[in-house]
């Protein structure tokens, strides 16, 4: 599904994506193997057609919310993030990221495009959980998530293959703060009225 509504912060801009993002940089971005080495991503060979296909089935599918990540200031289109496997019986989902533009690694924009894609999933989804995973050797992705409030719920031993070797493969978690008595579905609480 599209974003009900685009999520600002203090230096990035969560939005919709559209077919015209397709081409130049997010292309370019999963073309180059320094940006797709821990990204299920570097499986496919995406070409325009591929990737623009990709991009208008994320936007049609009712479990999945497709993000593009702009700076603020400029505009410029930086990577994406996806909230995906939206399951409503559970309130929870799964979310994922890339940081195309390989100048902004390491300076934080990952930890802002969890924290706001999290809200996101909790306030305008009412979603209870979210759920990551990440390559073990992937340190700066486990950090980002660990920034934003994830905790460490798990590792899968050689779960997944690097392109080298098989690798752990780290579980994250967040719970939607705002809720307290987590004993209690939401759809049975009683009205206090």
């Amino acid at each position: 599904m599209r974003p009900l509504h685009p999520v600002e912060g203090n230096r990035l801009a969560l939005s919709g994506l559209d077919v015209s993002h397709a081409g130049g940089r997010y292309l370019g971005w999963l073309h180059d193997p320094e940006v797709t080495r821990f990204l299920e991503a570097r499986l496919v060979d995406y070409d325009l057609d591929r990737l623009s296909a990709y991009i208008r089935a994320e936007n049609e599918r009712s479990d999945a919310v497709l993000f593009g990540m702009f700076l603020r200031q400029s505009g410029q289109f930086v990577g994406t993030i996806k909230l995906s496997n939206i399951r409503t019986t559970h309130r929870s989902c799964n979310i994922a990221l890339m940081i195309g533009d390989k100048a902004l690694w390491g300076r934080g924009y990952g930890t802002e495009a969890i924290a706001l894609a999290s809200g996101y999933a909790f306030d305008a989804l009412n979603l209870h959980k979210i759920l990551a995973g990440c390559y073990a050797n992937n340190l700066a992705s486990a950090g980002a998530f660990l920034k934003a409030g994830y905790g460490v719920e798990g590792r899968l031993t050689d779960d997944r293959w690097d392109g080298h070797r098989f690798v752990d493969c780290i579980l994250l978690g967040k719970l939607n703060p705002s809720e307290t008595d987590l004993s209690v579905a939401p759809n049975s609480r009683k009205e206090t009225e």
